[in-house]
């Protein structure tokens, strides 16, 4: 990103030493221009080109980040070769009263979680937020800043309880997991004493998860 900018810079100081010159008046500048002033122009035309390029990249760059604070994809995940899922999500610090997807990532970070026997995954999660409020009594989230508004939600999610790959007994490679749904689960979102924000589903799980399913593999 930091190559592509400073390209870009370049450029831009490039035409600016050309006087702005458009693409049309180059054009008409090379067909007028004697020979010794004919390669500058062409030359002023390869130097648009390239920024153009560096400006679509660019332009790339920036359209492919995650909306709402989010950062675009990064490389796939390294899997658990206990149980062949991807390992916990890991929680950003944001500081501020989140918004509907980022309260989705954060369900998935404070939730997640893996022992030696278990793991369990949060995946798909849709999140309607509330209208902030004032914390009460019932309010005792872990490390709460009770300074802080809360904002209750409602989630739509499916979790995966998965145990060990055991292939040489179990023959469970690729079905070590149970699947469950969440529909419209209540839960919330608080601020922490460190500042950032923690979000969960109040809920038990749903009952009759799908059996003998795969891990998940991504975020």
């Amino acid at each position: 990103m930091k190559k592509i900018l400073n390209s870009a810079a370049v450029l831009l100081i490039a035409l600016f030493a050309c006087g702005f010159m458009s693409p049309s008046i180059s054009i008409v500048a090379a067909a007028q221009a004697p020979a010794g002033q004919a390669s500058s122009a062409e030359e002023l035309k390869k130097a648009k080109a390239a920024l153009d390029a560096s400006t679509a990249q660019i332009d790339k760059f920036v359209n492919d980040q995650a909306q709402n604070g989010a950062t675009a994809p990064g490389p796939a995940p390294q899997l658990s070769s206990r149980f062949g899922s991807r390992p916990p999500r890991k929680c950003p610090n944001i500081t501020s009263s989140p918004t509907a997807a980022q309260a989705s990532m954060l369900v998935q970070c404070t939730m997640d979680y893996e022992s030696p026997q278990q793991a369990k995954l949060h995946q798909n999660i849709v999140v309607k937020l509330g209208s902030p409020r004032g914390p009460t009594n019932s309010d005792r989230w872990p490390e709460i800043d009770s300074r802080a508004l809360v904002v209750d939600l409602a989630a739509n999610a499916t979790v995966y309880l998965c145990g060990p790959v055991l292939e040489s007994v179990m023959h469970n490679t690729g079905s070590n997991c149970d699947r469950y749904q969440f529909q419209s689960a209540p839960g919330v979102c608080w601020k922490t004493i460190q500042g950032g924000y923690r979000c969960q589903i109040n809920a038990g799980l749903p009952t009759n998860p799908a059996r003998s399913v795969g891990p998940p593999t991504t975020y």
